[in-house]
């Protein structure tokens, strides 16, 4: 097999300052040297590549391994930012090239961000390519949507997660497609002062030109104490059955803030107790806050089942089957 590898920039400040935006903070394209190794253990990829799958593991392998380095070392934990703020420290790049009209192309790089409490990242998709993005410490919560509509860049929610540990939050690869910037469409909350570490197949945005406008379920059906069947106990909750919908606040999960869920399966131990299976679904919809507002929390929960036919929508409008 004739493998082929990543280069690394010689060059990496003259490069970075190249294919800079006008007015980029400086914070966000910081670079720190000595990582260069591990950038070039990582094996060029193609969509007609026979050994795809293997290198895409090879590639999840090499940063995992990186990511474990990194927690090693002390300067990964400085520059903490303020609360709700951000930086970016670039830790591998490849050299832009120059197209046939004259515009820069720009490579894959490596990065290691930081998130202060609270900072939220715009709802963003990814070039094609390998993309692998991994918590090294903290907590986050990540929202993944599913396109709606590409040309108008418009998607709806699929599910919320909170990654508290460290480990991979995402590892794929997406074959080049007509419409760019499609691949994964997530965001970001830090929860109190974290860091992630990832590779990204072209230089970081921003939300310069791969941002999406979210449909949420309140947008186009409203939420309202109409929909609401009934307020449970976090006992009674764990009765609700499979495709029951309820609206949630909860003290004792307040990082997925205001939410729903799905019930998708039987009970099953978690982190805090004897829980339902389900998919959680962040909302910061004012529709749902009020509706929220409007009980009083049972023991710290809220927990306002759906309705029959307010359920069956919710699932109809978020693409969920049973």
């Amino acid at each position: 097999m004739n493998q082929k590898f990543l280069t690394a920039s010689l060059n990496p400040l003259d490069d970075i300052n190249q294919i800079a935006y006008a007015g980029q903070p400086v914070e966000r394209r910081m670079y720190h040297p000595g990582y260069e190794v591990f950038f070039e253990a990582l094996p060029a990829l193609n969509d007609q590549d026979e050994f795809l799958k293997e290198k895409v593991h090879m590639s999840g392998n090499v940063m995992q391994h990186m990511a474990t380095v990194l927690k090693r070392d002390s300067w990964s934990y400085g520059l903490q930012p303020i609360m709700g703020g951000f930086n970016r420290t670039i830790l591998g790049i490849e050299s832009p090239t120059v197209k046939a009209d004259g515009s820069i192309k720009e490579g894959s790089e490596i990065v290691l961000a930081r998130w202060g409490d609270g900072h939220t990242s715009p709802v963003h998709g990814h070039a094609a390519g390998y993309l692998h993005e991994e918590l090294l410490f903290g907590k986050m919560r990540v929202n993944t949507y599913r396109i709606i509509d590409t040309d108008n860049r418009i998607a709806v929610p699929l599910k919320t997660e909170i990654f508290d540990k460290p480990g991979t939050i995402a590892s794929l690869y997406t074959p080049h497609a007509d419409q760019a910037r499609t691949s994964l469409v997530h965001n970001f909350t830090s929860i109190g002062y974290s860091a992630t570490l990832h590779y990204l197949p072209e230089h970081t945005r921003d939300g310069r030109d791969n941002k999406f406008e979210v449909r949420y379920y309140e947008d186009i059906f409203g939420m309202n104490k109409h929909e609401i069947v009934q307020q449970l106990t976090a006992q009674q909750g764990l009765q609700l059955k499979i495709g029951d919908v309820a609206l949630v606040r909860s003290e004792n999960v307040p990082e997925y803030g205001d939410h729903y869920i799905v019930i998708t399966g039987k009970p099953v131990l978690k982190e805090h107790g004897l829980r339902p299976l389900d998919v959680a679904i962040y909302t910061p919809h004012e529709d749902a806050r009020k509706t929220l507002d409007a009980f009083t929390p049972i023991m710290g929960l809220t927990l306002l089942k759906l309705n029959v036919i307010a359920a069956e929508t919710f699932r109809a409008f978020h693409n969920i089957e049973l």
